[in-house]
């Protein structure tokens, strides 16, 4: 009798999407340093543990300092969601990220950054 998964993680269409496009884990690795790896690593664990050491009466470990990605996507991702930021608490609402990508916010960031914007906005 053949076991054929209908669903799970590994068949998802945005699993299959990721997996053929090569993002994260093993291309992730190979696209960023070993030393911004271990900077990265180091940084979320300690943003991770610190919180349990002070709590246990230990001095916290000092803050790892990791520097952001600087490619296209990442800095207009940045960009986005600064803006989204600040025009959430700007009419004191919380902040979702969903709000990063409003037609209005994207196109005031692709102006900033001089990208020609292809939107409805």
């Amino acid at each position: 009798m053949s076991k054929l998964r209908i669903g799970g993680r590994l068949y998802s269409s945005a699993w299959q999407r990721a997996k053929n496009a090569q993002r994260g884990g093993r291309a992730r690795a190979r696209v960023h340093s070993a030393e911004w790896r271990r900077r990265s690593a180091q940084h979320a664990a300690r943003a991770r543990w610190n919180p349990l050491r002070v709590s246990r009466g230990l001095p916290p470990l000092p803050d790892v300092v990791v520097e952001p990605v600087q490619r296209p996507r990442a800095i207009f991702t940045r960009e986005c969601r600064d803006l989204a930021r600040r025009r959430a608490a700007y009419d004191g609402v919380p902040y979702r990220d969903a709000m990063a990508w409003d037609p209005v916010v994207v196109s005031l960031v692709c102006e900033k950054l001089g990208i020609r914007y292809r939107g409805s906005a």
